[in-house]
């Protein structure tokens, strides 16, 4: 899969190898990650390659309000979500080469 973001200044092309299934993101790139279940309700998973170490992780609304942030020195993670309201929100995961997934709380 090829993905092309322009700003109507610059463009780039970001490779990825995705697999879609139905409960969760699974993406294999330079850091991998995986991320379950999607759409979510009491908690989201994270699984990182075993190659990151000390992985920071921002949670937030749309509104790009914080929900929670941290950094994980495991290669699992879980991120407790039973408080937040049913909507979309942006996982944030990486230092120089952040990845941004959209998740869904039903």
């Amino acid at each position: 899969m090829s993905l092309i973001v322009t700003d109507c200044i610059f463009s780039d092309t970001i490779n990825n190898t995705v697999s879609l299934g139905t409960t969760g993101i699974d993406f294999t790139s330079e850091h991998p990650v995986s991320i379950y279940p999607n759409p979510f309700n009491d908690e989201i998973n994270l699984i990182l390659s075993s190659a990151d170490k000390e992985m920071p992780y921002l949670l937030c609304d749309l509104t790009g309000k914080i929900i929670c942030e941290g950094i994980s020195t495991t290669r699992e993670l879980r991120i407790e979500t039973e408080q937040l309201l049913a909507g979309s929100y942006v996982l944030t995961i990486g230092r120089e080469y952040r990845r941004f997934y959209k998740l869904i709380k039903y």
